[in-house]
């Protein structure tokens, strides 16, 4: 959670973790010079040091008290900080209405982090009533600003048709955006609309190129994707054995459906000597505590639901 502040507020990355008893020179020293002067972005970066204990005792507490008086200096920096220390509550209760309430002065001053926290707020109805065409406009501000969150957040709606018309070639265009930039949820939705034919023409190669590009970063929905591209044969030579690695590494990080898979590998000794009817229930069993529809009718069908 603190690698948004940390990114946002970097100047004092390098800081060494020294005794509360600070020399006169000391960086912490001179930054709290500063923030007593009332320096705003002083007092941010003392706050960080706290929230983060970097060359400073860690104290939550006193990071929102700092954070709460450059935002009421109206620095948009502590504006989204105070936002983000009540939206996940850091240091104060948690809040979504006060949260909503900082961020929307935080992006008063441009802050691009401010619209990509309101227009989650407006999509899941977070301290405002849920309004996905609300939540679309700040997508938007965010995604041109070269978010990738908010680029595939945006379209995820135009492919979902939330808050937006559906369009599906719009979703395209946005997924291709975030998925350049490395983000592996756009890098599989591209994936998908490449196999689909979704905004764009089927080409099971580009889609396998997605899909591959987000397993070898450790996506576990990615990882599943190419799995079954090896185990059906979709664009490539089927290989059970290459299948059950992917499927292994997506089940271990919670992927419901690879988790399936996997328990239907161990039942039928798929790219595998032998059958290991424990190891196949006990998969089934975390797939199904996901609400998989087919892992539950494996259970069903071994007499276990």
């Amino acid at each position: 959670m603190h690698k948004v502040l940390v990114f946002l507020i970097s100047l004092f990355f390098a800081l060494p973790i020294i005794a509360d008893n600070v020399k006169s020179n000391s960086p912490i020293s001179i930054l709290r010079v500063q923030a007593e002067q009332g320096d705003p972005k002083a007092i941010c970066d003392l706050a960080l040091c706290y929230m983060e204990g970097r060359g400073i005792q860690k104290n939550e507490h006193k990071a929102v008290e700092l954070y709460r008086k450059a935002a009421n200096q109206g620095y948009g920096y502590g504006q989204f900080c105070l936002g983000w220390c009540y939206y996940y509550g850091e240091g104060v209760d948690k809040d979504y209405q006060e949260a909503v309430n900082w961020f929307k002065k935080a992006a008063d001053h441009w802050l691009v982090y401010a619209y990509s926290f309101l227009g989650l707020c407006y999509y899941k109805g977070e301290g405002v009533k849920q309004d996905y065409a609300e939540a679309v406009t700040w997508f938007r501000k965010a995604a041109r600003n070269d978010i990738a969150k908010d680029q595939y957040n945006l379209g995820y709606c135009y492919g979902k048709g939330l808050g937006v018309e559906q369009d599906y070639a719009e979703a395209v265009l946005w997924f291709e955006k975030a998925a350049e930039q490395g983000y592996t949820p756009a890098q599989c939705s591209l994936g998908d609309c490449y196999q689909n034919g979704k905004g764009v023409e089927k080409d099971i190669v580009r889609a396998i190129e997605w899909y591959r590009k987000a397993a070898n970063q450790g996506d576990a929905i990615g990882q599943c994707r190419l799995g079954m591209c090896y185990y059906y044969g979709y664009g490539l030579r089927v290989s059970c054995f290459t299948a059950l690695s992917w499927f292994k590494k997506s089940a271990k990080q919670g992927c419901k459906e690879a988790q399936y898979y996997l328990g239907f590998f161990y039942e039928n000794a798929i790219g595998m000597f032998f059958k290991n009817k424990k190891k196949a229930i006990e998969w089934y069993r975390k797939s199904a505590e996901q609400g998989d529809e087919l892992a539950i009718e494996r259970l069903k069908a071994f007499g276990l639901m």
